[in-house]
């Protein structure tokens, strides 16, 4: 952005994607694979609030606030040569509280070993969904390794005073619509019906939600839980009918979560033991949480690392099946890992070739936004040479989801 600044970049702006992307490359470790976009677009409006960055009208790219603002931060020169002593410093051992993960209260006080300790919902997911100040229905998506099933039981268990949450009994479209209409204000207290992944719902239902008159006065929010083929069905719903509801994906563990718990717990050399543990649960919170369980220590990671090493080798196929992914959409994905496509340019070239060779009768973009809403596959900065070779990012495979489906021929 500022060393196009005399070009005229300066007008056009910059997107989220772009910035982070060069970031990346200033300041790898702390802009590589485990920045999101989310954590930039957040940095991007807390600079806009410090008069740095402005975002350009009609778009949503953005750019410094006035070419004074160059001067007020030192000038072309001061900042270009600044940049560059970025490049091998290390990440700073900083966790953000929105991808924390708050740790469940069980009532009886005890737990097995299979419960649920943490959230399946990061606590600025939980953010979006209580405030939601659309008020537009909201769609969290996700597979069973992300615990899909127990988002319903997440959301209730941040019932309170100011906020009366029901958990849908009905078991058709009427009958929500009847359950929806009977949900009349009362009090002070928010009120959020939530549909959970086993209902039948479609998008009709989100439709009927939609054009709701409670849902449109703000008197009630309603989520939607789907896994794998209620995502399917989505990405082949209208984007008219799409722009209508806000969508939340159910991701995998951040390292930089993962990394503040085995600090916490004292483990021994916890950056390469992160590195590990992500690499063989992906992240995913039905492998990793029961494996860290309350306290990390040395033992007890060691222990997951091995067990979870073991449950790759022997369960692939039951891990696969967590995963959902059946048919054209296991296709594209089978695709882009055994071509080895990274980013949004080679992704989508690679698709295409699945399409008109009939190994998959759906659009790549779909394929993509199908993956995307179930956090299987994540964007990310592109390399300075994929830039260069007309990629916008890249496209990171969850590498627990790489290993199943490189896997797949045996």
């Amino acid at each position: 952005m500022i060393e196009e600044t005399d070009s005229g970049l300066q007008e056009d702006g910059m997107s989220a994607a772009e910035i982070l992307a060069h970031a990346a490359i200033y300041w790898p470790a702390a802009f590589g694979d485990d920045a999101t976009l989310d954590s930039v677009a957040g940095l991007l409006e807390e600079m806009e609030v410090l008069g740095l960055l402005r975002k350009v009208a009609g778009t949503n790219k953005w750019t410094l606030r006035s070419r004074s603002t160059l001067s007020f931060i030192g000038g072309q020169q001061r900042v270009s040569e600044g940049v560059y002593e970025f490049a091998d410093r290390p990440s700073p051992q900083i966790l953000e509280n929105t991808s924390k993960r708050r740790v469940l209260k069980h009532g009886n006080g005890n737990r097995s070993e299979a419960a649920l300790k943490r959230s399946a919902l990061t606590i600025g997911q939980e953010a979006d969904i209580i405030q939601n100040k659309s008020n537009r229905p909201i769609l969290v998506l996700g597979t069973e390794l992300s615990n899909i099933s127990l988002v319903a039981d997440c959301i209730k268990r941040l019932e309170s005073e100011n906020l009366h949450v029901v958990v849908m009994k009905a078991t058709s479209q009427q009958a929500f619509r009847n359950e929806l209409a009977a949900l009349r204000f009362s009090g002070d207290a928010q009120r959020l019906l939530v549909i959970p992944s086993e209902k039948d719902w479609d998008d009709g239902w989100v439709s009927q939600a939609t054009r709701s008159r409670i849902v449109q006065n703000k008197n009630v929010k309603v989520v939607f839980i789907g896994s794998s083929g209620k995502a399917e069905n989505w990405v082949r719903t209208d984007r008219e009918s799409r722009a209508e509801v806000d969508t939340i994906t159910l991701l995998p563990w951040r390292k930089s979560f993962i990394s503040a718990i085995l600090h916490y717990g004292l483990v021994h050399d916890p950056d390469r033991k992160t590195n590990k543990l992500f690499s063989v649960s992906g992240g995913w919170s039905r492998l990793i949480d029961p494996a860290i369980g309350d306290k990390a220590s040395d033992k007890i990671i060691d222990e997951a690392i091995e067990k979870l090493t073991k449950r790759i080798l022997a369960s692939r196929e039951d891990l696969l099946s967590e995963i959902g992914l059946t048919g054209d959409w296991a296709v594209g994905a089978e695709h882009i890992v055994k071509l080895e496509a990274r980013t949004d340019k080679d992704i989508s070239a690679c698709l295409q070739i699945a399409e008109e060779a009939g190994d998959i009768s759906v659009k790549p973009h779909m394929v993509i936004e199908d993956l995307q809403l179930l956090g299987l596959i994540e964007q990310a900065p592109a390399t300075r040479d994929e830039l260069r070779k007309g990629a916008e990012y890249r496209l990171n495979l969850n590498p627990l989801v790489s290993r199943l489906f490189a896997e797949s021929d045996g």
